[in-house]
């Protein structure tokens, strides 16, 4: 797990700090006692992990029961292999016992095998302890000491910090803010609704961690108000500038996201309201021409081509369009005349 990394408090904004890329903006004053817990090298999204208490139990206790057997696997290895490295330690103070002439086969195999053992012993040490002592004891926050303090709650603030890349990365370069490669294949992929509908325990990968350190603080704030939910509620915070003279900024993800909907469906009403229109117009030459049977005609053979199983594709759209020509010519009608007269058959 990634250690949280405790900053002196952020500082107020630098008159003459650098320009701030979009969509970031200035982080507001009131966050201070959150960001302080933050490290200016990260990268950081928090969210609300809104999912059943019940449901994240269950996630939770296949790594505690993991992390488990493997200490305990540990622990059993130490025990049975301390008598004999104490005896290898025994043996070696007593001198060399092999001379070149009793040097044989037998002896190359006992080495061999202590080699293994030594072999096995650090990759026990060196790789596989790590998972349970970052599980269960890894400072200043690990899942355990995380689920202990906070537990289980309805609504559970999340804290991801980059992994492998950071500020410089994605503020750093020529390309800044949403420019910059990393904000569309690290941070954009991060916020997915695919990824973002998973419990929080089960977000970390390749690029982000879970800042366990972070979420007991930020968890604290919010139980004594210093911070309010809407503040953290799928925010991006990354710093901007040097140590001295940078400023915290966010991204309101959230905000965006459903100022791009609301944008999505006026742009959606507009165009069924156009499309309406377009249909009364049909509907009301026809009429003045006594083709209201060619109306519905038109209707159904539309309605029918476009929920054809593939979907309304470009292909079936021509053909469509020569099949409402030919339906045109056999009521009498110049489909090219009546289009124009109409503002176009599209």
């Amino acid at each position: 797990m990634t250690k949280n990394v405790t900053k002196r408090a952020a500082k107020a904004p630098a008159a003459s700090g650098p320009a701030i890329p979009s969509p970031f903006q200035i982080a507001p004053a009131a966050l201070e006692p959150f960001l302080s817990t933050l490290s200016k090298e990260s990268v950081y999204i928090t969210h609300f992990d809104r999912h059943p208490t019940t449901f994240k139990k269950q996630i939770f206790v296949i790594p505690v029961l993991l992390n488990f057997a493997i200490l305990m696997g540990l622990m059993w290895r130490l025990y049975i292999m301390t008598p004999w490295y104490f005896g290898l330690l025994v043996t070696f103070s007593q001198g060399p016992l092999v001379t070149q002439q009793s040097f044989d086969r037998y002896v190359a195999l006992a080495i061999l095998r202590r080699v293994l053992t030594f072999v096995i012993d650090y990759f026990l040490i060196a790789i596989v302890a790590k998972w349970p002592w970052s599980f269960f004891l890894e400072s200043p926050g690990n899942p355990v000491s995380w689920r202990l303090r906070c537990g289980f709650r309805e609504r559970e603030i999340i804290v991801r910090i980059s992994r492998g890349w950071g500020r410089d990365d994605l503020m750093g370069g020529a390309k800044k803010g949403a420019e910059s490669p990393f904000f569309k294949t690290r941070l954009l992929p991060a916020l997915a609704a695919d990824k973002m509908s998973k419990t929080g325990y089960l977000l970390m990968d390749a690029n982000w961690d879970l800042d366990f350190g972070v979420m007991i603080n930020a968890t604290r704030l919010l139980d004594k108000s210093v911070v309010k939910e809407h503040q953290l509620d799928r925010k991006v915070f990354v710093w901007l500038g040097d140590e001295r003279n940078g400023e915290w900024t966010v991204w309101d993800e959230k905000g965006f996201a459903e100022e791009t909907a609301e944008k999505v469906e006026e742009l959606q009403e507009r165009s069924n309201a156009e499309h309406r229109e377009k249909i009364y117009a049909i509907q009301k030459k026809l009429q003045e021409m006594g083709k209201d049977e060619l109306f519905f005609k038109w209707v159904e053979l539309i309605q029918y081509e476009s929920t054809q199983p593939g979907g309304f594709t470009p292909q079936r759209q021509l053909e469509a369009g020569v099949k409402v020509q030919a339906l045109f010519e056999e009521y009498g009608v110049d489909f090219e005349q009546f289009g124009k007269e109409v503002g176009g058959m599209d």
